[in-house]
């Protein structure tokens, strides 16, 4: 579900967090095509991915979440480089999410994150 846009981010939210991998894998390799075929990289997109739950608000007809998971995704995406993917250890850990990870290469990383006392550890595929 298209949750939000704020500036040129998007905020999207999954019941399945293998469909959220899928479709990060999916949205990246889609963008890797297309700046194939032009002459410079038109478009760089960073992704960052949690699990965990969250306060969902009805505004004004909106559904909108809030929360410590939605502030770690946010912090995670902040750590992307661009033409990757930041994937939370909580979200990898997931069985499912672990299976659709396999034949990904990814690097474990730990970062501080703003508004977090303890570091984070992530993946970066």
């Amino acid at each position: 579900t298209l949750v939000k846009t704020i500036g040129d981010s998007v905020m999207a939210a999954f019941n399945d967090p293998a469909d959220a991998v899928r479709a990060a894998l999916t949205v990246q390799r889609d963008v890797a095509d297309f700046n194939a075929g032009q002459e410079t990289a038109a478009v760089v997109v960073k992704l960052g991915l949690h699990v965990g739950e969250c306060i969902a608000v009805n505004t004004a007809d909106t559904l909108d979440y809030f929360g410590t998971t939605v502030n770690i995704a946010a912090r995670l995406q902040g750590e992307s480089r661009g033409g990757d993917i930041v994937v939370s250890e909580t979200l990898a850990a997931d069985p499912v999410v672990a299976g659709v990870l396999e034949g990904h290469g990814r690097a474990k990383e730990t970062a501080s994150l703003r508004g977090l006392a303890a570091p984070v550890i992530y993946y970066r595929l």
